[in-house]
């Protein structure tokens, strides 16, 4: 019945908004872990660029919507930024795979909105014209 959708919705929706929070706040705690280490990392090399551009990609990442699966990835480059803080090389592994997935999650963005088609506000049934 027509009268229960709207209900059904509502159930489905909140159920979908808890699941997403939870993941939300995942991520954003990993990348606050991220931040804090980049902060220590600018204040041991005030005159290298790489943690400014590091710090840059970590901000860019905010606005994106990180899936599950990417998720290990910043833990993993957390931890090699925090173990390894003294390390050049390690901080530059992890501005690469920091922008790999910048980029990887700006480019599937661009994909879904070229796949997704506009529908119409309003459609004809019958055409009088022809």
């Amino acid at each position: 019945p027509r009268n229960c959708a709207t209900a059904v919705n509502a159930i489905v929706r909140s159920s979908n908004t808890k699941a997403f929070d939870a993941h939300t706040r995942r991520v954003q705690k990993e990348l606050a872990r991220l931040k804090d280490s980049l902060i220590q990392l600018t204040l041991q090399h005030p005159t290298n660029k790489e943690p400014a551009q590091l710090n840059r990609l970590v901000r860019d990442l905010r606005s994106f919507r990180i899936p599950a699966e990417h998720l290990d990835l910043l833990r993993s480059t957390t931890e090699t930024l925090t173990q390894n803080n003294q390390s050049m090389d390690a901080l530059r592994k992890s501005l690469t795979d920091v922008r790999r997935l910048r980029n990887a999650l700006a480019h599937e963005a661009d994909q879904q909105l070229a796949v997704q088609t506009v529908r119409p506000a309003y459609s004809l049934e019958e055409d009088d014209s022809g």
